[in-house]
């Protein structure tokens, strides 16, 4: 027999030696086609669609010649049969895969990238990847983008290990709808990211300024943002770890950027100091507007990041506060000065869950033309933001009960990461990957509210 099935039993593919019959001058198989052999010293590629030869010219990647219906590698090397753009080389050679893969068991000849930063391919060969020295993995399965495995700095972690625990990984969520009331979930992304972007962070922080840098400024700066963003997604809860550990990290951090006290160098800006200060951040911002016509509209932008910390850039403020625009003629018409919009619909869970992953905001008023670049940070009051155990901003707004509120600047609108249950492996279809899963609890933005205020004495 000259054929077997495929792996898959839909079809069928050559054996040994012989690749698939094509007509002459068309590529085109042959009618009821059927598998013809290589010539002598000649293997058949891997998608069975020609023959080459092995190379056997004593260069450093030189085959050991045909056994058995392939070109033989020494140890440690695989055959390669295109080059770098795909295209055929004129016969097979051995390569050796990078330090960060490994040659693939399927025996197709390719090398697998390993699976995460700070990963080596196994010794002697072995199918598989394992930390780097000085490093030590930590295993999340069906994680987010694909990855199931970290490997986190070893005297990073030491430092951070009181933080690797069930508790650290667990979110509440409060008035959860249809009488559930409150419910604890260990957060698959929880495990994922806590410790390794902490890890990550620490050593971005205490980096020495005028040192060699031995971390990339990307990797470091994108693990302090993802730090900040699971705080944020405990809604500023301090007596969780994610945002204890944001506090430890900001702790450690030398310098501040453009002069704010709370924003340090390499760490998110998430908090303002408690109390009525921030309200009154906004006092010397110099800026004339109308209560219609031109210099009526007020300009904001947003940062926005991604969950793993990712910087996906300034935009202008829209619709994104908006889970529905409603039948309103202009739904931007709330960024006219003296102008109010209300927007009231219901939203199916299905719009909810479309959403993979939540963006993470931080809003600017911009001021003066865009060439200036003048951005003065509008702070974010979280009426559900805990604080001491206590939701601290759930007061009347009079000038007294803003002693104890605590502002911040990050938000999300909508959440459906957070609340994908550690473990369970139920998928919503045939993949079991964190991104295809349901999550067990959902969270939107119920409400918001853009509140502009002239101060005294001015018109």
């Amino acid at each position: 027999e000259t054929q077997a099935p495929s792996d898959d039993g839909l079809s069928c593919s050559c054996v040994d030696s012989e690749l698939r019959a094509v007509e002459a001058g068309t590529g085109l198989p042959t009618t009821g086609w059927g598998c013809e052999p290589c010539a002598a010293g000649e293997a058949p590629t891997v998608d069975g669609a020609k023959c080459l030869p092995c190379a056997i010219d004593g260069e450093d990647d030189s085959t050991l010649g045909l056994v058995g219906s392939e070109c033989a590698c020494p140890s440690g090397r695989t055959v390669v049969e295109t080059d770098g753009l795909g295209s055929w080389l004129p016969e097979k050679r051995c390569r050796v895969c990078p330090d960060d893969a490994y040659i693939r068991a399927n025996g197709d000849g390719g090398c697998e990238a390993c699976p995460a930063e700070y990963m080596q391919a196994l010794p002697n060969g072995g199918n598989g990847c394992e930390c780097i020295p000085g490093y030590v993995v930590k295993t999340h399965p069906d994680g987010l983008w694909g990855r199931d495995v970290s490997c986190m700095d070893g005297d990073a972690y030491t430092s951070l290990a009181t933080y690797d625990t069930t508790s650290a990984t667990t979110v509440t969520y409060r008035n959860v709808q249809g009488g559930v009331g409150v419910r604890e979930i260990r957060s698959a992304a929880f495990e994922q990211l806590l410790l390794p972007a902490g890890t990550e962070c620490l050593r971005a922080v205490e980096e020495p300024v005028d040192s060699v840098r031995e971390q990339p400024l990307i990797a470091g700066n994108e693990a302090c943002q993802a730090v900040g963003n699971l705080c944020v997604l405990q809604l500023y809860d301090d007596q969780t770890e994610a945002c204890e550990l944001y506090r430890e990290l900001q702790d450690k951090a030398e310098g501040s950027v453009n002069g704010i006290d709370e924003w340090k160098s390499r760490m998110p800006w998430i908090y303002y100091s408690v109390g009525p200060t921030a309200y009154e951040i906004e006092n010397d911002v110099d800026l004339v507007v109308n209560i219609r016509g031109e210099g009526s509209t007020l300009t904001y932008e947003l940062a926005t990041y991604s969950l793993n910390g990712s910087y996906i850039g300034l935009t202008p403020l829209t619709t994104q506060l908006q889970l529905c625009t409603g039948r309103a003629a202009d739904p931007t018409a709330f960024l006219d000065f003296a102008h109010g919009l209300e927007v009231r619909c219901e939203l199916r869970l299905e719009t909810l869950l479309s959403t993979a992953e939540p963006l993470f905001y931080d809003i600017y008023l911009r001021v003066g033309p865009p060439a200036l670049n003048q951005l003065y940070p509008v702070p974010v009051r979280v009426a559900n933001l805990r604080s001491g155990g206590a939701e601290v901003n759930q007061d009347s707004g009079s000038r007294a009960s803003r002693d104890n509120d605590q502002l911040v600047r990050r938000f999300f609108s909508i959440d459906s990461a957070s609340g994908i249950a550690f473990g369970d492996s139920s998928p919503s279809s045939s993949s079991s990957s964190t991104s295809n899963r349901l999550p067990v609890v959902v969270r939107y933005i119920s409400s918001a509210t853009l509140t502009v205020t002239l101060q005294p004495g001015t018109t």
